[in-house]
């Protein structure tokens, strides 16, 4: 993980092994700035709902097909959990991370940066796949892609058209059987206590559904605008200053203050603030703040972030 960085990957739904060799670029503008896409031309998928969710990526990558999104509180949930992915990959020498948690390029690479869309959804929803960057010809989750492409295990027509849907809470539960939470440590509570406060949706959006396609097997999605992008150091910055204003006391305490965000002191400072701090050790955790508190934090974070 990059130092300082909030933005994180799931621990089920994001692994890679290491860094991307090879990205898709970017459409670019004339002056060299990523185009924002924005078109309601073509078709549109039948009975639709327009839903506004959120991605995070290296910057070189643009609109959402074969890729996982979040809607306000599943993208929350994601990005709070870099402080425990760096509390596991680095400080906690015992651990044993799954394969490829350490090395997710949403999640240590780059030039990151968070993006807000709109897109036109079927309400019939399929189900959700983890897609991934991928890295030496396939994926944490195998398959054979080619390097930098997004990867959803499947590709063309052998990929479902319809937008996948997974409930935060639905992923948190099956975590907690996994990990066995009685045996398991603090990086294993604050992401259960997370994601049982904040819970919230994740997406898929396959290139089978997406409706601007020629190769489309369905018409199911549509990207009508891209209405935000960020840079994820300032939304990272933004909801540090916000956390640590909720717990001085417990921050002032460690070495260097709230300076290093990186230390075992500052990341159970910052769960506590927002969970309880019993966040590490309890299932349900008490105290801090509501699930929709904490996700206007997050907005609020990146609605005061200046737009790429």
């Amino acid at each position: 993980m990059t130092p300082n960085r909030l933005v994180m990957a799931s621990v089920l739904a994001l692994l890679v092994n290491i860094t991307v060799s090879m990205q898709i670029p970017a459409r670019l503008s004339s002056n060299g700035h990523v185009k924002l896409h924005n078109t309601l031309d073509g078709p549109s998928p039948p009975n639709a709902a327009e839903l506004v969710l959120y991605h995070v990526n290296p910057s070189n990558y643009s609109g959402i097909t074969n890729m996982n999104t979040g809607d306000a509180a599943g993208d929350t949930y994601f990005d709070l959990l870099a402080p425990s992915q760096y509390y596991l990959c680095y400080l906690n020498k015992t651990a044993k991370p799954y394969p490829g948690q350490c090395g997710d390029p949403e999640e240590f690479g780059v030039d990151l940066v968070v993006t807000q869309v709109k897109v036109q959804v079927s309400p019939h929803y399929g189900q959700y796949r983890p897609c991934n960057i991928c890295v030496n010809g396939t994926t944490a989750y195998g398959g054979h892609c080619t390097d930098g492409d997004y990867f959803c295990g499947c590709s063309g027509s052998m990929c479902p058209p319809n937008v996948g849907q997974l409930p935060v809470a639905q992923e948190v539960a099956g975590y907690a059987r996994w990990a066995k939470l009685e045996t398991a440590g603090p990086s294993a509570y604050w992401l259960v206590n997370l994601g049982d406060r904040v819970g919230g949706l994740w997406y898929s959006t396959f290139g089978s559904g997406d409706c601007d396609s020629s190769s489309k097997t369905a018409c199911t999605w549509k990207l009508t605008e891209t209405v935000k992008k960020v840079q994820q150091v300032c939304l990272e910055a933004g909801m540090r200053k916000r956390v640590e204003a909720l717990l001085p006391s417990c921050f002032g305490k460690c070495p260097g203050g709230s300076a290093d965000p990186n230390t075992m002191c500052y990341i159970h400072c910052f769960y506590s603030a927002l969970l309880g701090f019993d966040a590490a050790t309890t299932r349900p955790a008490t105290g801090g703040l509501t699930g929709p508190k904490i996700v206007e934090l997050w907005t609020t974070s990146f609605d005061a972030c200046p737009a790429l």
